[in-house]
């Protein structure tokens, strides 16, 4: 399965990476973080990652972009998760 990760940071996308292929390392990541030079495309899922809820006004145009994706999660590292996850038609959880 190839996953898009959206990040504010390269280290933050790079986090999220290690935290999903710890999960199942047969998965083809692809990161978009801001100042990113290239966008990926042909992807089947999206993973938002957030260290705090207040990182998704950063990267709201790169969330916007990717909205129409089959697949949507926001992954928080600390709770509260991201209470606007359901008007996105996506799932929170934490990682």
């Amino acid at each position: 399965m190839k996953i898009l990760v959206i990040a504010q940071s390269e280290g933050k996308a790079t986090e999220a990476e290690k935290i999903l292929n710890a999960v199942d390392s047969s998965l083809k990541i692809k990161k978009v973080h801001l100042g990113a030079k290239s966008v990926p495309r042909h992807f089947e899922a999206v993973v938002i990652y957030l260290t705090t809820n207040n990182e998704a006004n950063f990267i709201k145009d790169e969330i916007q972009r990717y909205g129409e994706a089959p697949i949507k999660a926001f992954m928080s590292k600390t709770a509260p998760l991201y209470p606007d996850a359901a008007s996105k038609k996506s799932q929170a959880f934490l990682a």
